[in-house]
């Protein structure tokens, strides 16, 4: 996180606002809001979700495989078969979706970031939603 964004909003609205005359709250207020989203970013109150990068899904299967004593070998040849469905494998699923935050024991699938995390918006949603509901269904 970035810890420096007040210290910089506040900066950038002291030098900002010096030459304003103390009566025009109007040219205040567009400063303070230009100097708040130039600082610190567009303040979003919904959270957006965001696909997480391929070289952080690649370290976090890597993390699993680790913590889980899965070979190099092994976890190519899950890749290649798409997962055997072993206890094995099956634990690094889990694993992965977890960590990833595509899952929860509480919740269950997360088919919003699943969508995200795996379809993006290139395809439809609807169908995203009915062939990920088919596969969690035959994972059970």
């Amino acid at each position: 996180t970035d810890s420096d964004f007040i210290n910089r909003t506040q900066h950038c609205l002291d030098s900002a606002l010096a030459g304003v005359p103390g009566q025009d709250v109007c040219c205040q207020g567009r400063i303070a809001f230009q100097c708040y989203r130039d600082q610190y970013g567009n303040p979003v109150h919904v959270p957006q979700l965001a696909p997480m990068s391929d070289i952080l899904v690649r370290s976090t299967i890597e993390d699993c495989a680790r913590l889980l004593q899965i070979e190099d070998l092994e976890l190519m040849l899950y890749g290649l078969t798409h997962f055997d469905m072993s206890a094995k494998s099956r634990s690094l699923l889990r694993c992965i979706v977890i960590r990833q935050g595509l899952y929860s024991d509480e919740h269950g699938p997360d088919l919003d970031r699943m969508f995200v995390q795996c379809g993006g918006y290139d395809i439809d949603e609807q169908v995203f939603r009915e062939n990920a509901e088919y596969c969690i269904e035959s994972l059970r």
